[in-house]
């Protein structure tokens, strides 16, 4: 069984508030310095259109500085929470894998955050740091994935013809890791995080790095 714990070197709470009457969703980013910012910009737009839930962030930050740090204390408000995964550079990747030229911390943070948050949450929503919430995430929440280990997002038509050449794969099928609501538990119980840490080492190159393996082991999962 493999011990995530390993890739962390220390949990710190930053912000801790919850409303009592309000259900939780549990939100996992994962960034560095560079994207601290556009983190932010995602997490205030879920804060302003996902009213009457409590929000747990699960921020696993590689770098950031005190600075930025500091600045995610200005989304503070009654149902607002922010825990802070500080990640190390335990992670090890074939750099032949690495074609888009994105560090292994990078590469592994959806890997880990599901193992590491089964405790917490059965049901955890991944975010890339770019994204802009339009609507409640709670629409994507209430989804019932009690019998899949993810529920994902179709990526585009072009994005699946140029796969479909590459993997052994229903190209059709092809999603964007961009968004990713986990259940944790099944994931935990079919250890997708150590396959995927397997996988991303064997030697192939997967040209869509995290997002290329999460696809080879979740089709019709």
């Amino acid at each position: 069984m493999l011990n995530v714990n390993k890739f962390i070197d220390q949990i710190s709470p930053l912000i801790n508030n919850s409303n009592p009457q309000y259900s939780t969703l549990n939100i996992a980013l994962g960034f560095d310095d560079n994207y601290a910012m556009p983190a932010g910009v995602a997490m205030l737009s879920v804060i302003k259109n996902t009213p009457n839930y409590n929000l747990h962030f699960h921020l696993f930050i590689d770098n950031v500085s005190d600075k930025n740090i500091e600045k995610f204390k200005k989304l503070s408000c009654s149902n607002v929470s922010i825990t802070l995964y500080y990640l190390n550079n335990n992670f090890i990747i074939n750099p032949k894998t690495l074609v888009l030229h994105i560090t292994n911390v990078s590469t592994c943070i959806r890997f880990i955050m599901p193992n590491l948050l089964s405790s917490i949450t059965d049901k955890l929503i991944y975010l890339d740091s770019d994204v802009i919430c339009l609507q409640s995430l709670a629409q994507i929440f209430e989804y019932n994935i009690e019998d899949y280990i993810a529920g994902v997002v179709s990526d585009t038509k072009d994005m699946q013809q140029t796969i479909s050449k590459m993997y052994h794969i229903d190209s059709k099928k092809y999603f964007n890791a961009g968004v990713l609501l986990i259940n944790t538990k099944k994931w935990c119980d079919e250890n997708i995080s150590e396959k995927a840490l397997e996988l991303i080492n064997n030697g192939n190159i997967y040209k869509f790095a995290d997002q290329d393996v999460l696809n080879i082991l979740l089709e019709n999962k």
